[in-house]
């Protein structure tokens, strides 16, 4: 029998708590369910004893796969250690290539990019590591009133570089839910427009504007709900500007794929979104996040037209794209699409509900670990995993599902999310008219909706 390397012991232990995109593809080119790889394990090796259950910890990174089962996935899949993501990956260097044409500022000239390629580096710094929380925010508001004098005479590339972290603050504080930003915001844009109104070096004015752009696209995520799209909108359509004004080209292009997602979730207007999309990708070059952002938009829109095999083929190829990422914790890129391994998963539930795999749905749904998505996204994360239980007349986890959502959305004020569980116990009626945990869905979610109203 072939003999194949497998990874030494550091690795196997850094692996522990990342998921194994690599090997959990495998399977899936195999049709495999989990418990089908764990029969498969156990007909080349009757002494194995592993369960489904374990494959899926394994696969999702819960639990580190040892050598000696690595040495067991090398034979089963014929593929060396490291095609299995079983070796310590190597530092991978940011993705900053981009064609010249594409941007309003020539890429050669590295005195007008310098500072915008430090500022990136410094936006995408691990949340974990900056310690964010609302000191943090509270600080850099009374930093803004040294800003405003200095903005008057001209702003230092310190300050300037100080100043592109806050935007990361701000997302963080977003994605953890918290309402109460949209004031510190809308603050922060009045203070760079002021300041590009005292600055009249062209370098500084283009960060500035890259700074714009990324906090109006954080204003423009605040706003949810049906009766705040023209808010979202606006605030996109003015990032866009900004974003030109800054001449990244990066930045240009995530804000336009941000409108495509806002007209294709929010209003499932498939034309322009796609229209947009096509728009967005003049600007990407070979950005890696934000062309597997796109691509995974873009299986969005295939399942809601129920094509199975355009949708499948680009979840395939949006995995590939996430899997070139820096699989870091708290990793949070400078014009946040936030996709990743994990968002893929997210999307392929999604895109699988939408083309009438349940089960396939449920299965990557469960892969996610909630702590890895944001306290915002779990509310539709639940949603998805309810409505995947039903599909499947799975009721009882359903409801509890539909419950975990609807007390995330009232925890978080997502109200806007409420009334498709009203929708969800009607499907479940179409079924069966009296159907007991269907009542009681429409009944938690109605009574949330009053708890809304009475204020």
């Amino acid at each position: 029998m072939e003999e194949y390397q497998t990874g030494n012991t550091t690795a196997w232990k850094e692996a522990t708590k990342k998921p194994n995109a690599l090997l959990r593809r495998q399977r899936e080119l195999r049709g495999w369910s989990y418990g089908k790889v764990a029969s498969e394990l156990q007909r080349l090796f009757p002494d194995v004893a592993v369960t489904a259950h374990e494959i899926g910890r394994w696969e999702r990174g819960g639990r580190a796969v040892s050598p000696y089962y690595q040495e067991k996935f090398c034979t089963l899949y014929a593929l060396s250690a490291d095609q299995l993501g079983f070796m310590k990956p190597q530092a991978q260097s940011a993705d900053t290539s981009f064609s010249p044409q594409q941007a309003d500022t020539k890429s050669s000239e590295n005195q007008e990019t310098e500072l915008r390629d430090r500022a990136h580096k410094s936006s995408e710094t691990s949340a974990v590591e900056m310690g964010v929380n609302n000191e943090d925010i509270a600080q850099s508001q009374a930093q803004i009133e040294k800003y405003e004098k200095a903005a008057k005479g001209d702003l230092s590339e310190d300050i300037l570089l100080d100043m592109s972290t806050r935007n990361s603050l701000f997302r963080n504080l977003q994605r953890s839910g918290t309402s109460s930003i949209e004031s510190g915001l809308r603050d922060y844009v009045a203070f760079l427009q002021n300041a590009l109104e005292h600055t009249v070096e062209d370098k500084k004015r283009r960060e500035l504007w890259r700074i714009l752009a990324q906090t109006q696209l954080l204003l423009r995520h605040n706003f949810n709900g049906k009766d705040e799209i023209a808010k979202a909108k606006t605030w996109n359509e003015t990032a866009i500007s900004s974003a030109h004004q800054s001449g990244d080209a990066f930045l240009i292009g995530g804000a336009i794929s941000h409108l495509a997602h806002l007209y294709l979730m929010k209003e499932k207007n498939m034309l322009t979104a796609s229209q947009l999309l096509e728009s967005a990708e003049k600007y990407i070059g070979n950005h890696t996040a934000l062309k597997g952002w796109i691509t995974v938009l873009q299986a969005a829109m295939a399942s809601i037209d129920r094509s199975k095999q355009r949708s499948a083929y680009l979840l395939t190829k949006a995995e590939d794209y996430a899997m070139r990422l820096p699989q870091t914790s708290g990793y949070i890129d400078a014009v946040f699409t936030e996709f990743n391994t994990v968002s893929v998963d997210a999307w392929a539930g999604y895109c699988f509900l939408n083309i009438g795999e349940p089960l396939k749905a449920s299965e990557r749904l469960l892969a996610i670990e909630t702590q890895d998505l944001s306290e915002r996204r779990q509310v539709d994360h639940f949603h998805d995993i309810a409505k995947a239980y039903a599909a499947t007349d799975e009721l009882s986890l359903a409801q509890e599902y539909s419950f975990q959502s609807i007390d995330r959305a009232v925890a978080l004020h997502r109200f806007d999310a409420i009334p498709r569980f009203i929708d969800l116990a009607k499907d479940i009626q179409k079924k069966e008219p009296h159907e007991h945990h269907a009542f009681l869905i429409a009944e938690y979610a109605q009574h949330a909706l009053q708890q809304v109203k009475e204020g």
